[in-house]
């Protein structure tokens, strides 16, 4: 029954991504989960189009509000934004952080809940997520046990079984409220980093909550929509910027700390070099670089 599935708020930021965001609501939609609604931030688009969004999908869940905000605040101000939202207006018992650039698949919801509902220790969980259009393609390979020393090591495998994970993902993360009153919000100032959730990650394990993979749960992942629309300095910028916060936050030991920072900035330069060769070199990644080109030019 409707009343006894707890209630899951579903918070999506949008950043002029709007027919992205419209194919996304438009999987949910078919999601079999019986007590979910929408909480869509419109993170500093060009337009409002949570507006728009709004007038297309407000009957369609058990709640839907379209928050239009001035600026662009990030994925983790974002994201802070819609929870503390929720938090005063929904008082879920899940919320649901995924990117709009997803398509879900009808059960989803049901089976990352019921994980979570099983295991009275465990806090977040994150899906099995294939690559889009190429659906077959794994994007996000499971589970992930972290190591950290001078520098950080991660082993990863995927599995059809529930594993406890050391990290969860940002693209698709169920978070238990006890997590965020216990552990608190994501970080503000990793505006756009990989390590915004995976520091959340290792913030909750700290708090003694469990991660889990969840493979039975399923969705589709497009390309960075976002990232690829962001202007080319402030993605180097920012990804920089978060490699070194991330590097400040989790070493275990002070002397470790130079090493860290350093190995993570020749990291980041080190993937910055291989872009570049691949654009030289792949016609695929230069029609990438065009297009993002293109959008820093508007």
């Amino acid at each position: 029954m409707k009343e006894q599935a707890p209630k899951v708020a579903v918070i999506i930021l949008n950043w002029n991504g709007l027919e992205d965001t419209r194919e996304c609501l438009n999987s949910f939609k078919k999601v079999t989960y019986p007590n979910f609604g929408v909480v869509l931030i419109d993170n500093g688009s060009a337009v409002d189009e949570s507006k728009i969004l709004a007038e297309e999908f407000k009957e369609c869940f058990s709640f839907f509000y379209g928050i239009r905000l001035k600026e662009n605040l990030g994925f983790c101000g974002g994201n802070n934004f819609g929870i503390r939202y929720a938090q005063r207006y929904i008082d879920p018992k899940y919320y649901l952080l995924i990117n709009n650039d997803t398509i879900v698949h009808p059960d989803f919801l049901q089976n990352l809940v019921q994980a979570l509902e099983e295991n009275q220790f465990a806090g977040m969980a994150s899906p099995k997520i294939f690559c889009y259009p190429e659906k077959e393609k794994l994007w996000w390979p499971g589970v992930h046990k972290v190591e950290i020393g001078w520098k950080i090591h991660i082993r990863t495998w995927d599995t059809n079984v529930v594993e406890e994970t050391d990290i969860v993902t940002g693209c698709c993360m169920l978070i238990k409220s006890d997590v965020i009153q216990k552990v608190g919000f994501l970080r503000s100032d990793f505006f756009l980093s990989r390590f915004d959730t995976f520091e959340y990650s290792l913030r909750a394990k700290k708090a003694n909550f469990k991660l889990l993979y969840v493979p039975s749960a399923v969705i589709w992942h497009k390309y960075s929509a976002a990232a690829v629309r962001m202007n080319l300095a402030k993605r180097l910028k920012e990804a920089l910027v978060g490699d070194v916060i991330f590097s400040l936050l989790v070493t275990p030991k002070t002397r470790y700390l130079p090493f860290l920072i350093s190995y993570r900035i020749l990291n980041f330069l080190a993937d910055r070099m291989l872009d570049v060769i691949n654009v030289l070199t792949k016609p695929e990644k230069r029609k990438k670089f065009y297009v993002m080109v293109r959008s820093d030019l508007r």
